[in-house]
């Protein structure tokens, strides 16, 4: 079994890891560090929201919007306290 798996995944391996080296070789875009400081962020908060008894987001979004239109969690402000949940995939 492992020859024939071997034979069938080895290609797509090698391609993976050409891709990879491909986009390695790419300079990072303008908005890369600020993208980053706002996910670490968000993330921060939301980990601070679980922390602090706020619910787990559930398995599923729902559906149906919220009234308002809200469409996801955003991380609370260090002053006021967390409302909602996340939809949000992590």
């Amino acid at each position: 079994m492992e020859p024939a798996l071997a034979g069938q995944l080895a290609p797509t391996w090698r391609l993976m890891w050409h891709a990879i080296d491909l986009l390695r070789a790419l300079p990072p875009g303008q908005q890369v560090s600020a993208r980053w400081d706002s996910d670490k962020s968000a993330f921060t908060g939301y980990a601070d929201y679980l922390r602090d008894d706020g619910p787990p987001q559930p398995r599923r979004d729902s559906a149906v919007l919220p009234r308002g239109g809200s469409t996801g969690w955003s991380a609370p402000r260090p002053d006021t306290p967390p409302s909602g949940h996340s939809t949000t995939r992590w």
